[in-house]
């Protein structure tokens, strides 16, 4: 860890050519920051002393920066010798990309942040829905947050026990890929075993290339109407078939093609003769 953290200490603290380069955008950032409209939780309101300041430490970095590309573009074979490369106008320019970084952290905060945060904090306490995009999110979320709760339980919970399943139905359909006829095999096992390899072939090949979301929506709508058919009600046909178990059916089969297809692959012949070790010569 101390080593993959020593070349960044040695970054910001080394006088490299990239000072004002990326003070130039911090700088750019901090502006932009100060020219936006405070909020009511700001600490720097709009045309204050000290906003001021920040914004005048963003603007002489901005010149400096520019001064020394001017002065580049003007000695660019000698660029080396010019008084932007003494060692002491270095020192401090990297000096005053600090005091630009910390201008530009104080101008975020007030700006963005802080900003963020009213409008999350509004959003939260209003009695209804909001018009911008920002402010609606924010309602939705903390107003929805039980839906998103299940959501995401249901997610999780679809996603481990479809795969757990998939993965046991998955090494029974590559048990049905690897089969292939034998001379010692009679005419009916030959059958059973053509008919269980092409099952698998065809089985993993519709599936993969068909998207989860047209296997839901067949899945669920051919077993609901299976049921309607026999007369039972919508609520009945509810409790017998959910929506979670249409879903962890689908999950389940869909995955047993893709787990399927990789699995099959480390079983195949050709697989098994390019790992098998080789004979060594006498």
């Amino acid at each position: 860890m101390a080593a993959l953290t020593a070349p960044r200490k040695n970054f910001i603290t080394r006088d490299h050519r990239y000072v004002y380069l990326g003070g130039s955008f911090i700088a750019l950032l901090g502006l932009s920051m100060f020219y936006s409209a405070p909020s009511p939780y700001s600490f720097i309101p709009a045309q204050s002393v000290f906003g001021t300041a920040l914004a005048a430490i963003c603007w002489f970095f901005l010149g400096v920066s520019a001064m020394a590309l001017l002065v580049k573009w003007a000695y660019w074979n000698n660029y080396s010798s010019t008084i932007m490369k003494r060692p002491l106008i270095v020192r401090v320019s990297r000096y005053l990309s600090y005091l630009d970084a910390a201008a530009c952290a104080l101008l975020v905060l007030d700006r963005f942040i802080l900003k963020l945060a009213y409008i999350i904090n509004a959003a939260i306490h209003a009695d209804s829905n909001p018009t911008d995009t920002l402010s609606t999110m924010a309602y939705m979320a903390y107003n929805q947050r039980s839906l998103f709760a299940i959501g995401i339980s249901y997610t999780v919970r679809l996603a481990l026990f479809g795969t757990a399943i998939a993965f046991v139905l998955a090494l029974l359909m590559v048990f049905l890929r690897i089969q292939e006829p034998d001379k010692r095999d009679n005419d009916f096992v030959k059958f059973l075993k053509i008919v269980a390899n092409k099952f698998s072939r065809f089985y993993i090949f519709v599936i993969r290339g068909t998207p989860m979301m047209v296997q839901s929506l067949i899945l669920y709508n051919a077993v609901f109407g299976l049921f309607k058919r026999t007369g039972m009600s919508v609520s009945d046909i509810n409790r017998v078939w959910p929506l979670f178990l249409a879903g962890l059916v689908t999950v389940s089969l869909n995955s047993t093609a893709y787990l399927a297809r990789c699995c099959a692959a480390a079983f195949s012949p050709w697989t098994r003769a390019r790992w098998r070790p080789r004979a060594r010569s006498a």
